[in-house]
């Protein structure tokens, strides 16, 4: 996906996932639909493998569309057969696994600074459980992320292109 997809799939994953969860606070739906935390941790994994991936192209991680080269940080960086999934999977997972166990840590800092959770009702007990559920169902949503993105522009980006020329940096 070219930047600004990634950036629109970023915003979209953002606002869908923040509207399920104002709708889930405001009707207490955590507590009453059993799967609607798994729903929107989904979605927030998704915002978070979308987001990675537009960040990674942003500073220049990845080349445009059709060129097999890019500079980062001075470093010249070519890729023979165009991005390896490899490498745009390792993105994604690095922004997941800082972001999903900072976010669940400010979860249970709340939890056990206040006592209480986002609508204002006792945690249930069985913390742990549910901590690892949110984990696990976040780097789900974060990988379907870099698969659609993946499927959707980077596997063209493998075939030949022609007419393609490369900037010189001088």
């Amino acid at each position: 996906m070219k930047k600004n997809k990634l950036l629109s799939a970023f915003l979209v994953a953002l606002i869908a996932t923040a509207v399920l969860h104002s709708i889930a606070e405001a009707k207490g739906l955590y507590f009453t639909i059993w799967w609607f935390d798994i729903l929107t941790h989904f979605g927030g994994g998704a915002t978070v493998g979308f987001g990675s991936l537009w960040f990674g192209c942003r500073i220049g991680l990845f080349p445009p569309a059709g060129v097999s080269e890019t500079t980062m940080w001075g470093i010249r960086i070519i890729y023979e057969k165009g991005i390896p999934s490899w490498a745009t999977c390792c993105v994604m997972l690095v922004g997941i696994s800082i972001f999903a166990p900072v976010w669940e840590l400010w979860e249970v800092i709340m939890r056990e600074s206040f006592g209480l959770t986002w609508v204002g009702m006792p945690y249930p007990t069985e913390y742990v459980p549910d901590t690892l559920s949110d984990l696990m169902t976040g780097f789900s949503g974060a990988i379907i992320a870099w698969a659609v993105a993946h499927k959707v522009e980077w596997v063209v980006w493998k075939e030949p292109k022609e007419n393609v020329q490369i900037a010189e940096q001088h």
